[in-house]
């Protein structure tokens, strides 16, 4: 005797392309994919300790070097441009045993909000910064300790008091209706700010790196002045100048 399945409709994901719970189910495991993908990313470079990762604590270097030499797992400290349609947000990370790195944070991701259901990144960005700090280490399994918060303005005041940014350009980018590069080209903050905002030719997470990779190549210094929320403004210093040449993913 055969017995037919039942095919409940959210398996299937409906018809018709309207949004129903089958469109929910595949956004919902889009945003899972996101989130592994950002664990993953974080273990590989040592910012999950080994009682969250089950891996054994690798041995401190012991070759001399001309840097500071640190033990233990990284310091971590979100980073956050706020602009239109989405922010941009980064998760930086040093002062560990292992090299700073910096990594992309999709605005887009859903995370789980406590106390207040899921919303996304950009979501939690404009929640108090306790709950966007927390939401983002439920997500990662390791806690961020603090968070800096900027606007494309002071983004611009940021890349002028470091005497402006130096990117290297595969690609010829079109800002504020003047095509840059392809090659090495050195941005001042105004146009810093309009490459990241609405550079055409690169994807937003595609200028998003190359920002941060430039912002960081010798440390990042910042001013309190610069930013619209911090919570600890000597804590976040520590953390970015620390994270000079950092792996960007």
């Amino acid at each position: 005797m055969r017995t037919r399945v039942r095919e409940e409709p959210w398996v299937a994901g409906g018809s018709g392309g309207g949004v129903g719970p089958g469109n929910r189910w595949d956004r919902r495991w889009v945003g899972l994919a996101a989130t592994v993908a950002i664990v993953v990313a974080a273990v590989a470079i040592g910012w999950v300790s080994s009682r969250n990762t089950g891996a054994p604590r690798p041995a401190p270097p012991t070759t001399p070097s001309a840097a500071p030499s640190y033990t233990g797992p990284s310091h971590l400290a979100l980073f956050a441009v706020v602009a239109k349609p989405e922010p941009f947000v980064a998760l930086v990370g040093s002062m560990g045993e292992k090299p700073p790195a910096v990594v992309d944070v999709p605005p887009r991701l859903v995370l789980t909000l406590p106390g207040a259901g899921s919303g996304t990144v950009a979501d939690a960005l404009g929640a108090p910064a306790s709950l966007f700090v927390a939401s983002v280490s439920n997500a990662l399994g390791t806690w961020v300790a603090h968070e800096a918060v900027t606007d494309l303005g002071g983004l611009g005041r940021i890349v002028d008091a470091a005497g402006g940014m130096s990117l290297n350009l595969v690609q010829p980018v079109e800002v504020n209706g003047q095509e840059i590069g392809p090659g090495a080209v050195t941005m001042d903050g105004r146009v810093a700010s309009a490459f990241l905002a609405s550079g055409a030719g690169l994807a937003p997470s595609e200028r998003w790196q190359e920002v941060l990779a430039a912002l960081f190549r010798g440390g990042l210094t910042v001013q309190a002045s610069d930013l619209v929320q911090v919570d600890d403004p000597a804590s976040v210093q520590a953390v970015f100048q620390a994270a000079r040449a950092p792996r960007v993913r």
